[in-house]
């Protein structure tokens, strides 16, 4: 209540800019809902918002642009659907019997992940073959979903970019 009460404070004197540490840090779930909106609420009456955060999803919710910082550097910067939507799609399956890795690796696909019959990849393009490779171990189970912030993060500080 006290980082509420905090913000609420703040936001009295009609700041233009907004600058949050880890502000839901602490809050539970409809209190960190309603820091949300009144945050995008802000920013759609024009007041500039700087969210600090190691809470990913929560930066993918409410913040349209995001800079990912390493080591003193910006490793990272743009508008948060751009960056998430050039991630490409997170694909896991389940199949019949275990795959090869080196039939998964293919051009387009990054983070190959394999345990037991269970795949785990990042993948930016040939869809037809992944998915070729794929149906010739026996798809049990399929989920592909766009890949998210913490996950383009984790891709970015993997890989060792960004300085």
């Amino acid at each position: 209540m006290r980082q509420v009460l905090a913000l609420i404070t703040a936001l009295m004197s009609d700041p233009e800019l907004i600058v949050l540490d880890e502000p839901a840090t602490g809050l539970d779930p409809l209190m960190r809902f309603r820091l949300h909106e009144l945050l995008r609420r802000e920013a759609r009456g024009g007041k500039a918002v700087f969210l600090s955060s190691h809470v990913l999803d929560e930066v993918e919710r409410v913040a349209d642009r995001v800079c990912f910082i390493k080591d003193g550097r910006i490793a990272l910067q743009g508008d948060v659907r751009g960056i998430v939507g050039k991630a490409g799609k997170v694909v896991v399956a389940l199949l019949k019997r275990t795959p090869r890795p080196e039939e998964l690796q293919l051009e387009g696909v990054s983070r190959l992940r394999i345990s037991g019959n269970r795949v785990e990849m990042v993948v930016t393009g040939g869809y037809d073959e992944v998915l070729s490779r794929l149906l010739a171990y026996g798809i049990v189970d399929i989920v592909v979903r766009s890949a998210t912030l913490e996950e383009v993060f984790l891709g970015l500080y993997e890989r060792g970019g960004g300085g």
